[in-house]
């Protein structure tokens, strides 16, 4: 299950650390995956006080780089999070008050739910139980507030196309679902960004009903058609172009290398595309399964470039209130 590392605008703990984070959740994935998959097995969904709040040793947890929060990530962290917390009506906490709590809670809260399972459970039934729990448990990883305060926080939860990006590929992929960057004096949402060891997908969904068949035209609008139906819709060329275009000038200004790949993709239709141009690749039924399978392929750890591409998008993506926190900051100085 790929790593959700910015969702929207909201404060990403991996925005505070990249270098911790990405290797802690795969080294929690797993361990409590071992323990769901031993307990169906065995039928004994008894989990130990032990085993609930089993405590990982730190230097265990990332073979690029171990790295506590300083005093200069934690300032930041704080303020970010006390900016959130004011706008959402939250009461104020510590920075290690929250730490705390989410590394006491890790995912014992996922190996509680499964103590309701019983043998009845194929293991294909178990592993898309035991996703569904962890994509909650991204969310909150991703966002650092509670998304059932607000509508489109609950949204969030249903939403397919996320939900599909992060369970339909592995964990050495870090995802940013339309984040907003801060470029210059204009916040620009991006669409889906997926960085990999060695490639990056800039990539534009085409939604649309099941088989439609979507044309491509060089205006404003591309034509997409079901049976006898047929509507308009944006053409996609021109937010995965910008998205495209910015994510290669940010890696080239910070000597990030990683090949940058356009991608527009629907998974239940077709995209008819007489010319598409020679640097984006049209992904649909046609294509898909191989496509999907090529990227699964690529079982390479995460590295360090890869840290180092996506903290470089990290660095511009605008949190809540971001301007208003840059504008304090001014007046201090």
């Amino acid at each position: 299950m790929a790593q959700l590392i910015k969702l929207l605008d909201y404060p990403s703990r991996y925005e505070a650390d990249i270098y911790h984070y990405p290797s802690q959740y795969v080294l929690l994935k797993r361990e409590h995956w071992e323990k769901i998959k031993g307990a169906w097995q065995s039928n004994n969904w008894e989990f130990t006080d032990e085993e609930n709040n089993s405590q990982i040793q730190i230097e265990d947890l990332d073979p690029i780089k171990v790295n506590d929060f300083n005093e200069e990530e934690k300032s930041f962290l704080s303020k970010i999070l006390s900016k959130v917390r004011k706008r959402k009506n939250i009461e104020p906490e510590t920075l290690e008050q929250e730490e705390s709590q989410i590394q006491e809670d890790n995912m014992s809260s996922i190996l509680d739910i499964f103590k309701v399972a019983n043998e009845y459970f194929s293991e294909d039934e178990l592993k898309q139980k035991f996703l569904d729990e962890l994509f909650d448990f991204q969310l909150k990883w991703a966002s650092s507030i509670d998304l059932d305060q607000n509508e489109a926080g609950r949204k969030l939860r249903y939403d397919e196309t996320l939900k599909y990006f992060l369970q339909s590929f592995p964990d050495n992929l870090l995802v940013m679902y339309r984040p907003v960057l801060y470029i210059g004096k204009a916040p620009i949402e991006l669409e889906i960004l997926i960085i990999g060891p060695i490639d990056t997908y800039c990539i534009s969904v085409v939604k649309g009903d099941e088989h439609h068949v979507t044309i491509a035209d060089k205006g404003n609008f591309w034509l997409q058609k079901v049976l006898k139906h047929e509507k308009k819709i944006v053409n996609p060329m021109f937010g995965l172009n910008r998205m495209g275009k910015l994510i290669k000038q940010i890696y080239l200004k910070n000597n990030i290398e990683s090949t940058v790949h356009k991608i527009l993709l629907t998974t239940n239709g077709f995209i008819d595309y007489q010319q598409p141009p020679k640097d984006v690749q049209i992904i649909d039924r046609r294509n898909y399964q191989q496509w999907h399978e090529g990227i699964l392929k690529k079982s390479s750890p995460i590295k360090l470039r890869q840290i180092k591409a996506a903290k470089s998008v990290l660095a511009l993506c605008e949190y809540t209130n971001h301007i208003d926190l840059m504008n304090e900051e001014s007046e201090k100085e």
